[in-house]
């Protein structure tokens, strides 16, 4: 946790498939990376979680290069497309993800206690 501030820094906590309680670390980037992600067309929670779990965090989801997307087999060519095509709107994403924080309005994850 070398860098990361730790009031940018919440704890999540899910239960694996086995029932037991998984705790994972959300930094506020890559909750804005889940929140761009959450965006794109045709990718619901299960989709974006078997990513995460592919690329290890949702940063390297965003920015990963089409050929290692493609090479995971997750999404299919529509879903892919749709990826492709949100990912040219980042600045639009980012602005509106740090107006939802000026107006003090928490997004909130699907696998966050509070949801």
């Amino acid at each position: 946790m070398v860098g990361v501030d730790i009031v940018e820094v919440e704890r999540v906590v899910k239960a694996n498939k086995n029932g037991a309680i998984e705790k994972k670390i959300l930094t506020k980037q890559e909750k804005e990376y889940l929140y761009m992600l959450s965006h794109v067309t045709g990718l619901g929670t299960i989709l974006i979680r078997r990513l995460g779990e592919w690329f290890g965090s949702y940063e390297d989801v965003w920015n990963c290069k089409i050929r290692d997307l493609t090479k995971t087999h997750i999404l299919n060519e529509k879903r892919q497309d749709a990826f492709w095509e949100w990912h040219k709107k980042e600045a639009e994403l980012r602005l509106e993800y740090e107006q939802l924080e000026q107006k003090k309005i928490r997004y909130v994850a699907h696998f966050e206690e509070e949801y």
